[in-house]
């Protein structure tokens, strides 16, 4: 996408009667994942194992996990950090804290210890290996990997979901139409 704008950027410098002689780019150009689409995929894949028998617990801890996702990502400062906080998921959701990932080798929250075994999710249980299946497999470390510290699309995404609930896709408006209904959904 980057590239078809720089193209059509040129295009209409050009087409403005505009000389280039210098382009100057990065040689290396960082390329990183947005968390809300990655956290609306992993949802889906977390959601449907919350509906799978011996697998209730799992629904209760969906929003810690996603919450996660983003913390991850965030609070890291390299691809292998960001990693070695989000696989350290699988240790805190059965109530164990350190982790023997050098990255992040233990948790920072207040160490405490907990009475009611009932919240955390017991070794080789069915729901810890679906989530484990799920949570670590080979895309998601990678993607993990390549997550943005920093901006995310969650806000536009938003706004996009307000202009679509007045100006669908699949209704074509006038120009005055769209305009209207844009102005409108701002306003609410």
């Amino acid at each position: 996408m980057e590239k078809e704008g720089l193209r059509r950027s040129l295009d209409l410098l050009e087409e403005s009667s505009i000389k280039i002689q210098t382009f100057l780019k990065d040689r290396k150009i960082n390329h990183y994942y947005d968390v809300w689409h990655m956290v609306k995929g992993l949802s889906k894949k977390v959601e449907k194992i919350s509906r799978e028998k011996d697998c209730s617990l799992v629904k209760k801890l969906h929003k810690s996990i996603t919450n996660h996702l983003y913390w991850s990502a965030s609070s890291s400062d390299s691809g292998p950090e960001k990693v070695a906080k989000w696989t350290s998921i699988m240790n805190h959701i059965q109530d164990i804290h350190t982790h023997s990932d050098p990255a992040f080798p233990l948790c920072q929250h207040e160490q405490r210890v907990s009475k009611d075994h009932s919240k955390w999710f017991h070794p080789g249980s069915t729901a810890l290996n679906r989530l484990h299946r799920v949570l670590t497999n080979k895309r998601v470390l990678s993607d993990v990997e390549k997550l943005s510290p920093h901006y995310q699309t969650s806000t536009v995404e938003s706004f996009h979901k307000v202009i679509l609930h007045f100006a669908p896709k699949n209704v074509v408006f006038p120009f005055i139409g769209m305009l209207c209904r844009y102005v409108f959904s701002l306003r609410t």
